[in-house]
């Protein structure tokens, strides 16, 4: 299986956008295409997509006026106009600009995260499975980040986007997965991959927590940190509230569903209703990490992640198409280990489970 190309960033943020915008110009218009006909599958149509990515780059360069310049950069070097690029990192504004509730169920994600107390070489090791469209594995990229304070950031996203998820040089990785409640949309924030770039440019696990805290969102989203001095937390976000949950016996598990004991009583679950595949990929994966015969390690969450036990909604999803024939699938494994700075990624692994290491050196 082929692997993901890597294109690498650096500079200040218009130089970074521009080197993005050129080296992955046709990834990025591969996914331009692809969400261009998922906006329209959604009678969602250029001129709408317009007003809602106006929107969006308002509250990006409020919020970060150094990530809009990078976008603008991306979009020059793409040939591609600013809204392009905008709208694949809002996809989900703009797939959700109307009638939320009643939009097929996406598929989604699952992640692990095992502390140095219960893994082999007793380092932290930070996984997920990417359940998304099929389709994004051609769009996909692993993207090498430098800026000019030598902030690095090595991580999967979609051409185009400025993160998805990955790990930093100060030991910092994230995973993101989406959750759903009944107050989607109703608020003015700032897209999720954005966030996630302001995330991992932090240097402490409190630094990064408190980004999440702080950031204005648009939709509910799980967010699993960990951190290279044996640390990790998970924080179930929703627009106006945070939750928050700690490892057990060395483990944090999260699939598409809230487990926090106060998001339960404060959140209205609809990603139950929507994916109620969750509940089963969750099991599955505690299933495989407690019977292990011995420390975690790289193959134990493999193992986990490729678990295909209650087919076509385990853990490893293979190609099936949603009500509206779009296929829909496990698009990438990746597994980081933050304190050796490098990581491994198989594309489209119900395929083959060929995984591709990447490092920072």
């Amino acid at each position: 299986m082929t692997a993901f190309p890597l294109i690498h960033i650096e500079g200040g943020p218009r130089d970074r956008g521009l080197q993005y915008g050129r080296s992955a110009g046709e990834y990025i218009h591969r996914a331009l295409a692809l969400y261009r006909g998922e906006f329209e599958r959604r009678s969602i149509f250029w001129p709408e997509v317009e007003k809602v990515c106006d929107q969006v780059s308002q509250h990006i360069a409020l919020y970060d006026p150094d990530t809009m310049i990078e976008i603008a950069a991306i979009a020059e070097g793409a040939e591609l106009p600013v809204t392009a690029i905008v709208a694949i990192n809002a996809r989900t504004e703009v797939i959700n600009a109307r009638n939320y509730r009643n939009q097929p169920a996406p598929a989604e994600c699952s992640g692990i995260v095992a502390l140095p107390d219960v893994t082999r070489d007793g380092t932290v090791l930070h996984g997920q499975n990417w359940d998304w469209l099929d389709a994004a594995a051609e769009s996909t990229i692993v993207l090498h980040f430098r800026d000019e304070r030598d902030h690095e950031i090595l991580g999967l996203a979609e051409a185009g986007q400025v993160a998805r998820c990955g790990m930093n040089n100060a030991g910092l990785a994230l995973t993101a997965n989406g959750l759903h409640t009944d107050r989607e949309g109703e608020t003015q924030g700032v897209c999720s991959p954005v966030i996630r770039r302001n995330v991992l440019l932090q240097k402490t696990l409190g630094e990064a927590i408190g980004v999440i805290m702080k950031s204005p969102r648009n939709y509910s989203h799980n967010f699993m940190l960990s951190h290279r001095d044996g640390m990790a937390i998970d924080l179930e976000t929703t627009p106006s509230d945070v939750f928050w949950l700690k490892p057990r016996d060395g483990l944090l598990v999260h699939a598409n569903h809230f487990t926090s004991p106060a998001a339960l009583v404060s959140a209205v679950d609809e990603g139950v209703r929507r994916s109620p595949d969750s509940l089963v990929r969750e099991m599955l994966i505690e299933g495989t990490l407690n019977r292990r015969s011995g420390p975690v390690d790289r193959q134990t969450i493999i193992d986990a992640f490729m678990d295909s036990t209650d087919a076509p909604y385990g853990v490893l999803q293979p190609p099936r198409s949603e009500k509206a024939g779009v296929m829909e699938a496990t698009v990438a494994t990746i597994i980081m280990e933050p304190a050796r700075g490098r990581m491994w990624v198989s594309r489209q692994p119900y395929l083959a489970q060929d995984f591709t290491e990447y490092a920072f050196s």
